[in-house]
């Protein structure tokens, strides 16, 4: 019989210590991290040592979205105290400081030639700056919003509204698009290989590649399942959407349906 690793009765010059721990002892591990007993009705705390090669600490409170340049020159952040920071990776630690906003930063991003950006909050108040000069150039108000997004090709900003709209801002023309086909809230979206087709998927399980020229859908299908977040494979064949009911339905773009639906077991 083995007794951790070692065979039982075996004196390996190794003295074991088989009083049981006291609740107020702390616990060193090898890496000189140290957790200290827990205070009755709190969690228990580990010194962690802070090996980033920098830290960007404006912020008072939590922060919700970060977003680096495609130069990976500046990162881009927005957090609870409903402000948005500019920061510059190297040198010394300058930032631009972004205000305006009426609520939590909820999203941030640069745009795919680091000639814009974008701060948007939970209200739906969106900003727009070139990066150049951080001159704003732009603002608009969509009421709540659950995601903004950049094109991944060409200048053109993306967002899904609670009403179930899906918004388009072709810049810096902003000529606006509204695509509406679907009063379910559009919680999550991801862009096909083709750059042109957005596959949404709606709160009520509802999943739409939307032709963003036409506004038109392309594939509707119902997953039966309420839609958390969804993804797309890389050969635009297979579109996945996760549910808050721990499954994961698969749907076959070509045939237009669920292939299957995946359950996680807990």
């Amino acid at each position: 019989m083995m007794v951790d690793g070692t065979n039982e009765g075996e004196d390996n010059g190794i003295e074991h210590n088989t009083e049981p721990m006291s609740d107020d002892e702390a616990v060193v591990y090898e890496d000189g991290d140290v957790i200290q007993p827990p205070v009755e009705g709190e969690a228990a705390e580990v010194d962690v040592e802070d090996m980033s090669d920098k830290t960007f600490s404006q912020h008072k409170g939590s922060v919700f979205s970060v977003a680096i340049s495609k130069s990976e020159e500046f990162v881009l952040t927005g957090g609870e105290d409903d402000l948005a920071y500019l920061w510059k990776i190297a040198g010394e630690d300058t930032h631009h400081q972004i205000d305006g906003h009426k609520d939590s930063v909820s999203h941030v991003g640069f745009s795919s030639n680091d000639k814009y950006y974008f701060t948007a909050d939970l209200s739906g108040y969106i900003q727009l700056f070139e990066l150049q000069d951080n001159k704003k150039i732009w603002e608009f108000e969509v009421g709540d919003v659950l995601w903004v997004m950049w094109h991944p090709v060409v200048p053109i900003l993306l967002a899904g509204a609670v009403d179930g709209g899906v918004w388009m801002w072709k810049v810096p023309a902003f000529e606006t698009k509204t695509i509406q086909l679907s009063n379910n809230p559009p919680v999550d979206a991801t862009f096909l290989s083709t750059n042109r087709h957005l596959a949404v998927g709606y709160q009520d399980g509802t999943i739409k590649v939307i032709d963003l020229k036409s506004g038109e859908a392309t594939l509707s299908v119902d997953t039966k399942h309420e839609i958390s977040s969804i993804g797309v494979s890389r050969d635009d064949k297979l579109i996945m959407a996760g549910s808050p009911n721990s499954s994961v339905s698969l749907v076959a773009v070509q045939a237009g349906k669920v292939i299957a639906t995946l359950t996680i077991i807990w």
